[in-house]
């Protein structure tokens, strides 16, 4: 029984029929739109399994005639000829495993490289202060001062941890000091005088603090030492 042929007999003024009626008195229009909606979605799921389904056949059929199509070539072959391309399939293998294991070498070093500064920075008394700098911009600046530097020199290693010391006082613990910066150091003073944008007085640590503590006045200083801060 349809909807539509009941309201066409009302429209022309036709009796109902007892059936009709009974249908009409209990039609629920949201419901037969969200019948209607599931059966659709129904049939789109149905579709979508069907086309997922014959992808994977095309699939399978694509790789066993690439299967076959090998096989054929190589039944071809002379022996030569298959001797060298098992050489250069062995030979493709090795390279890749060479280059992968060359990558984890790497990484390793790296890693280990950045542990023995770490551990060097630690004997030599260079730590993090309180409240001034993320922990992961201090060791990237610290990093940053021993690129370059063979870290199994002990004095080229010394040498590089003390520039760093005397580059960025503003981020490191002053000894004896329980609040971990020296109040005496010019990167926690606005009135020392100098530009840490400028070349001559150039320190990073002063920039990062004084653009975390007035912003308005590192971007002013900056703009003077010919540098555009975002």
């Amino acid at each position: 029984m349809n909807i539509k042929d009941i309201l066409a007999k009302l429209a022309k003024g036709e009796e109902l029929t007892d059936a009709e009626k009974a249908f009409l008195k209990t039609y629920d229009p949201d419901k037969e739109k969200n019948d209607a909606a599931a059966a659709a979605r129904r049939k789109a799921e149905e579709e979508a399994a069907a086309l997922k389904a014959e992808n994977a056949e095309l699939k399978k059929k694509a790789e066993e005639a690439k299967k076959a199509d090998d096989e054929a070539k190589k039944s071809q072959m002379t022996a030569d000829q298959k001797r060298d391309a098992e050489f250069a399939e062995l030979k493709a293998k090795i390279e890749g495993l060479e280059k992968a294991k060359a990558d984890a070498e790497q990484k390793a070093a790296a890693v280990q490289r950045s542990q023995t500064i770490r551990d060097a920075a630690k004997a030599a008394g260079i730590a993090l202060a309180p409240k001034t700098v993320s922990e992961t911009l201090f060791y990237q600046m610290l990093e940053a001062t021993l690129s370059g530097i063979d870290i199994t020199n002990q004095e080229a290693l010394k040498g590089a941890l003390d520039k760093f010391k005397t580059e960025n006082p503003g981020i490191i613990t002053a000894p004896g000091n329980g609040s971990g910066v020296n109040p005496g150091d010019p990167a926690n003073s606005d009135k020392s005088g100098k530009n840490p944008w400028a070349k001559d007085t150039f320190n990073l640590s002063e920039q990062v603090t004084l653009l975390e503590k007035d912003p308005d006045k590192a971007r002013a200083l900056a703009a003077e030492a010919g540098v555009k801060l975002e």
